[in-house]
């Protein structure tokens, strides 16, 4: 149970931070774009870069990998993304520690985690920026909503790692805390959104907490 619902942050429902492509985005974690960073970040033979390149590729397939997984899934579950990951890096560190030094090293792993928060933003974006087109919002909108969208969002996270502690004894209790605040919410909307806007965002609230209640379910 715990797996399935801890901290999973609906960000698509709460949080507004811009739009982007896909293709653009996964150019961020494409393979020669990772060599290139590294290539500022640590001095390497010809013959090292020989070696990182296919590891890092498969570091590559796994970053692109795990944000289509969440963003299809329509949530993040932080931890579990966050844990699945730096697994990731881990394997890649030891496919490459025959060929660093212990400088170098370091460097790489550093530059792994960053990545790996990386793709985290990056998934959570790719959520917001379908939620932006649903919703039709402008740049001005977006700005002014922020805020209230961040704090509903780190309530909504609270909200959902309780549920998972709870189990199923928690679920009707979930739902009345999800109703006060998507109310609440709704009410700071209100002088920002236009009718039509306040009407999709509506709709999208509940396609969320059918989402929620499946996955409590399924588990």
């Amino acid at each position: 149970m715990k797996r399935a619902l801890k901290v999973m942050i609906f960000v698509s429902v709460f949080l507004l931070m811009g739009t982007a492509g896909h293709t653009a985005e996964d150019e961020a974690f494409d393979t020669d774009k990772m060599i290139s960073d590294l290539n500022d970040k640590i001095e390497l033979s010809k013959e090292q870069w020989e070696k990182l390149k296919p590891v890092l590729g498969e570091k590559s397939d796994e970053l692109k990998k795990s944000i289509n997984e969440y963003v299809d899934k329509g949530y993040i579950q932080m931890e579990e993304m966050s844990e699945k990951l730096k697994g990731v890096s881990e394997d890649t560190e030891k496919k490459l520690e025959a060929f660093l030094n212990s400088e170098e090293m370091q460097k790489l792993k550093n530059y792994l985690h960053e990545l790996d928060e990386d793709a985290i933003k990056e998934a959570k974006n790719r959520m917001v920026a379908e939620l932006s087109e649903i919703l039709a919002l402008t740049e001005e909108q977006v700005s002014k909503l922020k805020p209230v969208l961040e704090d509903s969002m780190s309530q909504m996270s609270e909200m959902i790692e309780d549920l998972a502690d709870r189990g199923s004894s928690g679920w009707e209790e979930f739902k009345k805390q999800y109703k006060t605040l998507t109310d609440d919410l709704k009410k700071k909307l209100e002088d920002t959104l236009d009718k039509q806007q306040m009407e999709r965002f509506e709709e999208y609230k509940q396609e969320k907490q059918d989402k929620i209640e499946m996955a409590f379910a399924s588990v």
